[in-house]
């Protein structure tokens, strides 16, 4: 009785132990499939139309000081923009399909040196030709005209700054409409400006690094080499569970219906753990990146583009990640099902046996009472004494 008790404690403890390593092992190998593959991203991306909601945060990220000179007075262009009439102007400039090929560039960049430990892809430039003849050309006059068609009447002090501007003096330049006199003056200073952003952008061209901004440290360094170690250990993560089902096996089960029950119950629990937490999962984690985005010191437009782009990174990314997780779960689930039914479906019918005669330890049978001799047994008749050939 005693060690029945003691192998159902250990039965219990290792029932536990792969309830809880089992959808730990489903996580991780969805995981490696959803948020270690570039196409994830790009593909969830263009899915959700993201490019279109990134818009508006497109160029004054780009005018940032992170990003351009603070002597380019392009984000103070940009920075009194409505945001209602930001979208227009934007799409001038910086069309969808522009943002995406820089966007996936991006990914495939940062996802080559993830999985490989090689910085060639966060090295390779973005190709800003196309926003740099846009700033030049016809768009960039376009761009000019909805900003100040878009801008209220200039005051008699804004007035003065443009004509201070135009003596040569370093008055910062209003957004409004100015007078007919001043208009030129206002236009040829924006006109300027955007020919300085492309100028920059043709001389440092950025690179997928210099938004990123991983550096070539010994930490950092670490990160592809443990996912690499992860990915050659990932098998081990599913033979835990089954090793530990193996040893309940040994210690518990004495009958098929008993081995269905004990693993059927288990695969139940394991897949609601599995399932359960997926959807407050995403959104406690992207809640949490959001935080930490708006907490640093980055600007207002640049902490939207960042917000809006991590939304739209992780929602593809879950997307992909829940779907592998629930199909593993629901698959669990069926079998689960079919191992608590079939055995004693099978017991009542009479093809499997109820138990297994398996003693749990062998023992010895002794006789009862004194067993005769066998002169005794002779004499009795009970043997018969040999005959003489």
């Amino acid at each position: 009785m005693f060690w029945k008790i003691v192998r159902r404690i250990f039965a219990f403890a290792f029932a536990i132990a792969a309830v809880l390593l089992l959808p730990a092992a489903m996580w991780i190998s969805a995981a490696q499939g959803a948020f270690l593959n570039a196409d994830t991203y790009k593909n969830g991306l263009a899915e959700q139309n993201i490019y279109d909601d990134l818009m508006p945060a497109v160029l004054p990220f780009l005018a940032s000081e992170s990003v351009l000179p603070q002597n380019i007075p392009f984000l103070q262009i940009l920075s009194n923009i409505p945001l209602e009439s930001r979208r227009a102007i934007t799409d001038q400039l910086t069309p969808p399909t522009w943002l995406q090929i820089q966007l996936e560039t991006g990914i495939d960049g940062f996802f080559t040196w993830l999985n490989t430990g090689s910085r060639e892809g966060l090295n390779q430039p973005l190709d800003f030709s196309d926003f740099q003849a846009r700033l030049r050309g016809d768009e960039g006059q376009r761009t000019i005209d909805a900003i100040l068609n878009n801008a209220p009447p200039c005051s008699p002090q804004q007035i003065e700054q443009i004509q201070n501007f135009a003596r040569g003096g370093s008055s910062p330049l209003p957004l409004c409409q100015p007078p007919e006199r001043e208009a030129d003056t206002l236009r040829s200073a924006m006109t300027q400006a955007m020919a300085s952003v492309a100028n920059h952008f043709e001389e440092n061209p950025p690179t997928v690094n210099d938004f990123l901004n991983i550096r070539d440290t010994s930490d950092n360094a670490s990160l592809p080499l443990f996912i690499a170690a992860v990915r050659q250990l990932l098998s081990i993560f599913y033979l835990i569970p089954a090793a530990l089902l193996s040893l309940i096996v040994a210690l518990v089960v004495r009958s098929f219906k008993s081995f269905g029950r004990w693993a059927g119950w288990m695969g139940i629990a394991s897949a609601f753990i599995a399932i359960l937490p997926l959807p407050v999962l995403a959104n406690s984690i992207i809640a949490s990146v959001t935080a930490e985005i708006t907490r640093s010191p980055q600007s207002a437009e640049t902490q939207l583009f960042f917000v809006q782009l991590a939304t739209g990174l992780l929602s593809s990314g879950f997307a992909q990640f829940s779907a592998p997780v629930v199909a593993q779960a629901l698959l669990l689930m069926i079998l689960a099902g079919l191992l608590l039914i079939v055995p004693p479906m099978l017991a009542r019918q009479g093809y499997v046996p109820v138990t297994l005669t398996v003693p749990d330890f062998p023992t010895v049978v002794a006789p009862v009472g004194n067993a005769p001799s066998t002169a005794s047994q002779r004499r009795t008749g009970q043997i018969n004494k040999p005959e003489d050939h």
